[in-house]
């Protein structure tokens, strides 16, 4: 279940308005923080506007815009889309976000910085769970000592 913390909330029966300096979304292992929160309660739908962050065990994901939906326990972020954590950091336009598994679907100019490492591309996909990536569409990958241009990479 999930548990909303906030200053203010009004509720017509369908959609819950939270606002407030901080409104505080937790749910087993992760929270988000915004100012703008609406949440369905009967679809457990949850939409965030003017930014937003979600921290995941110490993985933070901030956008400008983001939709939570707690069946299956999805986030689709957009407008100005960052994932930080200590492994690498990854900005794009756009990323869907299974909090489950932690595979990620970048739809939209992407960008990753590791160590001395860096990539774009315009899409891709990355599977936690059997150690893939691909990404496709100007794929520029280059570190210290190479570089390369690619239509995909897998």
């Amino acid at each position: 279940p999930s548990t909303i913390r906030c200053d203010k909330m009004t509720y017509d029966g369908g959609w819950a308005r939270v606002r407030g300096n901080i409104v505080r979304m937790r749910r087993e292992g992760m929270t988000l923080l915004t100012q703008h929160f609406d949440y369905n309660i009967n679809q457990e739908l949850g939409i965030y506007f003017n930014g937003g962050t979600v921290d995941r065990n110490g993985e933070l994901l901030e956008s400008d815009r983001g939709h939570y939906y707690a069946q299956p326990d999805l986030f689709m972020f957009a407008g100005n889309v960052a994932l930080r954590n200590v492994d690498y950091t990854i900005a794009c336009d756009t990323m869907q976000y299974d909090m489950n598994t932690e595979d990620i679907l970048f739809l939209g100019p992407t960008r990753i910085w590791q160590d001395d490492n860096f990539l774009s591309a315009s899409y891709g996909w990355q599977k936690k769970t059997i150690n893939e990536t691909f990404f496709t569409d100007n794929v520029y990958m280059c570190s210290q000592d190479n570089e390369l241009w690619a239509h995909s990479r897998y």
